[in-house]
Formats: structure tokens, C-alpha cells, sequence
């Protein structure tokens, strides 16, 4: 038989008669019986070439590596009429990216099985378990941040995020910061100076403050990829504390978006192992328009261990309408400080209190010698506040003691007429001491609750007239319990 040169690039070498699927034959042959059908079919002229299609070179291999099987069913198809040349060439273009995508995954890693059984891992050291239902107070910065855990830092910029930091790597004294916003690695050691970092600390990188996009430059490499590398390498020695200054300049530095939970997560990925082996901070922003919670998705609350959100405070804490206190001088920053979330329950169980709920304390940065980042704990404020309540109380000189005595006086100076529960309301919200005044209509309920709990005392007596009730001084003093009715 007459070799041809085929579209393909083979040569027609043999005759395929009958099934085209035999066991013996070779797959040069099951070819030359494939041409010999297009032939036939009219899909390619006596020469060789395709009658309606422009022809491709790399065909003939193609099929060749497909094997006499495939090629074999194909043959079929041909002579049933069922497959032309395009369509040929279509399936074995899939077959050839079929294969592709096989010998890649063949290069994938295989995760081997991992035994996590006794004789593997050991037994538990009972020594390490921690039986305390009351969860750990952290060692920086007066317990705002913990020994190990993802913290994210939001707040506007100029609230003092930088400083807390700062302050917390200064407290740990093995420290990493790494610096994406641009502050400048000598000005952040300046600061750090100023909070009264020894010149030997900061010579010998105690806390080491990095900038990743200079060692990107330095390494030819991208920002991200540098980032990711540092990370890395302190998960094998982790310092005690670490900070990324910002998650918004670390996620354009990877291509990610805010607003996308899956970036979010890769971002936070690369420190989830340090997170569970040190303390690791992020430092993030609020949005404009949603300025008490980290801008972006739902997945930079939801992934972190602690959000702690800092604001400027513009009123004092659960006074409602209260002017902020005039500034300070050599106050740098301050701000109050909000729990958004607190997995552990440590911060709120430690550093919370009082009215306002999630509010941590006021943080304060102060010019000194060293400069000072101090927080004032909520929970301190409260019992400060209680214990000189307590105080009042028991000389007598509390809000409470002296409304008391005030109406005291009043029922007392109207003897034996009576003075009615309205004109001790009026008392109370016409006091002269300013602090000792009250709404009408919370005047009026206090008044009333006071007069039935000395009349139940036998201390004052209720008389119904005409014009309604007058209350008769009997004893409103507490402290003559025993005394008789006149």
C-alpha cells in the first residue's frame, strides 16, 4: 500500500479492515485504518488534506498517544457517519487536556496519614491543664492584650493605635512589628525611645521593627511574598508578641479586598499557627459611615480571638451629653476603648465594668520622662466609684443620705399641719444643692417610695384629708428608731 502523507503528520502504513478495536493491533495501524475512513467519508481528499478544515500538525501525535482503543472507536464513528474531522480534532483536544490536568495533579503533593494516637503524641501531662474557670488576665499593657491569641486593633487614625503597640512590644520585650503603613522604621524606634526603650534594646533588636516592603526590594521579590516568608520563618522562634501595622496595607499587598470574606481569611491564614503559640496583634480602621466596627466583612470579627475598637471620646463614659474634659497638656492621644468581641471573656471579666457595655477604660498617651501609654480599667473606675460611694454613705454626706434629710427637715418644720408628698417632690427638684436635684417625675416616685418606707418604720404617719394626703412627722431621723409618737 501507498504511503500517504496524512493532516496529521503520519504516514498511512496499514489496512484496517472489519472492528477497529483489536487487541493486536498496533496504534500506528489503528491510524492508518482511522485515515482510511475519513477517506471514505469524504472529511479528507485523496492527498491527505482536509476538505473543510484547516489542517493541524500536532493531530497525528495526539492520536498516537491516545492508543489503538480510542483510536479504534473513533474509527467507528467515522464510518457510521457519526464523526467528522472538526469533531476529530474537538475530542482529541479534551482527551489531550484530560491528560494534562491528570499528570498535574499527579505532581500534587500526597498528604500522607498523620497518627495522632497515644503511642504517637504521648500522654496528656495533667501538670499543663488549666482548671481556673476564670480566664487569664493578658501580660501587656494592663491586660489588653494576651499572651497568646489574634487581636485586631481598629480605630480612626490619630487615636493612638500606633503608641498601643508600641507600648505592648515594649511590655513584652521580645517583640516583632512590622511596619506596612509606611511610618518609617527609624521613627518607629524613636518612638519606642521616647516610651523608654534602653539603647541597648534597640540596638539589639529586642523589639526588631521591619519593613517588608524594604526587604521585598532588597530580595526581588513582592511585599506580599515577603510578608508571608517573614511570618514563616518566626513560627519556627516566635517572639512574645507580634504586630502588623496595617491589615489594609497587608491585604492590597497580597491583591485582596476588604470587603471579601475569602481574602479577609487569606490574609489571616498566614498567622494562624503564631496566633496559637504567641500573641499576635493586627492593627485595622473603621469605616466612615460604620465608625464602631473594623471596615469591611464580617470575617475580621468573626475570625479574630479579640476586636478592640479605640475612639476618640467625646463625651465621658455612660454619661449621656456630658462634655469630654478639657485637654490636658502633654497629652499626646487618648481614647476610650470598646470590646467588639472578646472570645475569651478575659477582657470584659478584667478590664470591664460599669455602665456602658463592652467599654474597656480610657487610654491615655502622655509626654514625659519616659513618655507614658497608661489605660484607666472600667472595672477600676466602677469600684473606685463604689468604694467612695461607700464612703459617702456611711458619713452620711451621699446624694441619697442628704434628699433624705432634706425632706426630714421639711416634714419636721410642718408639724403639726403636715406637709403633702408633692411639696417633697417640689423640695427635691428646687434643692439649692445642684446635685441633689432631681427630674419632677423621678422626684415624685423617689418621694413616694421614701414616705412608705418610713411609714412602714413608724418613723412618719399618713393622714387622708380633704385635700388630700399629709404626711406627720413622727421620726424621720433613722437613727432614733425607738423614739415614740409625740
Amino acid at each position: 500500500m501507498t504511503t500517504t502523507e496524512s493532516p496529521a503528520g503520519v504516514t498511512d502504513g496499514a489496512s484496517v479492515d472489519g472492528a477497529s478495536t483489536s487487541n493486536d493491533i498496533t496504534a500506528e495501524a489503528a491510524l492508518a485504518a482511522l485515515i482510511g475512513a475519513l477517506r471514505d467519508a469524504g472529511e479528507i481528499d485523496a492527498g491527505g488534506n482536509p476538505l473543510s478544515v484547516t489542517d493541524d500538525s500536532r493531530l497525528g501525535p495526539r492520536l498516537l498517544a491516545l492508543g489503538p482503543d480510542v483510536i479504534g472507536r473513533f474509527t467507528d464513528a467515522v464510518r457510521r457517519r457519526d464523526l467528522g474531522f472538526d469533531g476529530l480534532r474537538t475530542l482529541v483536544a479534551d482527551h489531550a487536556r484530560r491528560q494534562a490536568a491528570g499528570l498535574l495533579a499527579g505532581t500534587e503533593a500526597v498528604v500522607e496519614p498523620i497518627d495522632i494516637g497515644v503511642d504517637a503524641l504521648g500522654e496528656v501531662d495533667l501538670t499543663t491543664l488549666t482548671v481556673s474557670t476564670e480566664p487569664a488576665r493578658g501580660p501587656y499593657l494592663d491586660g489588653l492584650f494576651p499572651m497568646t491569641g489574634l487581636t485586631l486593633l481598629a480605630g480612626r487614625g490619630g487615636v493612638g493605635k500606633t503608641w498601643v503597640c508600641l507600648a505592648a512590644c515594649r511590655d513584652a520585650t521580645s517583640a516583632v512589628y512590622l511596619d506596612l503603613d509606611g511610618n518609617g522604621v527609624s521613627a518607629l524606634y524613636g518612638r519606642l525611645q521616647l516610651l523608654g526603650a534602653s539603647d541597648t534594646a534597640i540596638r539589639t533588636r529586642a523589639v526588631n521593627i521591619v519593613s517588608p516592603v524594604d526587604l521585598a526590594a532588597a530580595h526581588r521579590m513582592s511585599t506580599y511574598d515577603a510578608l508571608a516568608g517573614i511570618l514563616r520563618g518566626l513560627e519556627a522562634a516566635p517572639p512574645k508578641l507580634i504586630v502588623i501595622d496595617s491589615f489594609a496595607k497587608a491585604l492590597g499587598a497580597m491583591g485582596g479586598e476588604e470587603n471579601s470574606a475569602t481574602d479577609v481569611n487569606r490574609l489571616f491564614a498566614l498567622v494562624e499557627r503564631l496566633r496559637t503559640i504567641t500573641s499576635v496583634i493586627i492593627i485595622d480602621h473603621v469605616g466612615h459611615e460604620a465608625a464602631t466596627r473594623p471596615r469591611g466583612a464580617s470575617a475580621k470579627i468573626d475570625t479574630p480571638d479579640a476586636v478592640v475598637l479605640l475612639t476618640k471620646p467625646t463625651t465621658q463614659p455612660g454619661k449621656d451629653g456630658e462634655a469630654a474634659p478639657s485637654a490636658v497638656p502633654g497629652r499626646v492621644a487618648w481614647g476610650d476603648v470598646m470590646a467588639v468581641k472578646d472570645r475569651t471573656g478575659a477582657l470584659t471579666h478584667h478590664l470591664g465594668g460599669g455602665a456602658v457595655e463592652g467599654h474597656l477604660g480610657r487610654l491615655t498617651v502622655t509626654e514625659g520622662n519616659p513618655w507614658s501609654v497608661s489605660l484607666a480599667t472600667a472595672k477600676k473606675a466602677k469600684a473606685d466609684a463604689d468604694s467612695a460611694a461607700a464612703v459617702a454613705r456611711m458619713s452620711g454626706t451621699d446624694a441619697e443620705s442628704q434628699r433624705r434629710r432634706l425632706i426630714a427637715a421639711v416634714i419636721a418644720e410642718s408639724d403639726p399641719d403636715g406637709v403633702s408628698p408633692t411639696a417633697l417632690a417640689e423640695a427635691v427638684t428646687d434643692a439649692d444643692d445642684e446635685d441633689l436635684r432631681m427630674p419632677r417625675a423621678k422626684a415624685r416616685a423617689w418621694v413616694n417610695d421614701v414616705i412608705a418606707e418610713w411609714t412602714a418604720a413608724g418613723r412618719v404617719t399618713e393622714r387622708r384629708e380633704r385635700g388630700g394626703t399629709r404626711v406627720v412627722g413622727i421620726d424621720p431621723d433613722d437613727s432614733n428608731d425607738n423614739n415614740e409618737e409625740n
